[in-house]
């Protein structure tokens, strides 16, 4: 399923509309971690994180990753729930829910059973829903013209 929407939403409104179980770690603003991470629970990244983050049971609905305005992560994430307001460059991959927040943007492809887009969402990727159908998302080519102008520069 997937659905777009056009509201803007802070980052105080994400913890709102988390499950009752909420958030049990943060990684702030000013941490940088390099290497794996593995939670269960809720976990929100503002700072950045180096590597994948996964939930310790991928099956386990309630475990939930944010990652705020400010949040980036450079490997793959594999968590139930997903809501990204920040930046993930790797793959995304989820068994329940992604929700993209207007300031995301997702280098890498995105496996989802339901994904929530906000408009000002940008993906650099393919999208595949579960029942494994693929929707390349890409950006339009320039104008004939600038085209012609970059194959004269690689020539020369």
């Amino acid at each position: 399923m997937l659905r777009m929407k056009s509201n803007d939403h802070s980052d105080d409104d994400i913890t709102q509309r988390l499950p009752a179980e909420g958030i049990d770690a943060m990684i702030g603003k000013s941490i940088e971690i390099t290497g794996n991470l593995k939670f269960s629970g809720g976990l929100r990244i503002d700072g950045k994180v180096l590597g994948n983050v996964t939930s310790a049971d991928e099956k386990h609905p309630e475990s939930v990753l944010i990652i705020g305005e400010s949040g980036l992560v450079e490997g793959d994430v594999t968590v139930p729930h997903v809501i990204v307001n920040g930046a993930v460059k790797g793959k995304l991959v989820s068994s329940n829910r992604i929700e993209l927040q207007a300031r995301a943007r997702i280098h890498g492809d995105i496996h989802y059973a339901t994904i929530e887009m906000e408009l000002g969402a940008a993906v650099n990727g393919n999208l595949s829903s579960r029942n494994n159908s693929t929707a390349a998302v890409t950006t339009p080519s320039p104008p004939s013209r600038a085209k012609s102008v970059t194959r004269s520069l690689k020539t020369d």
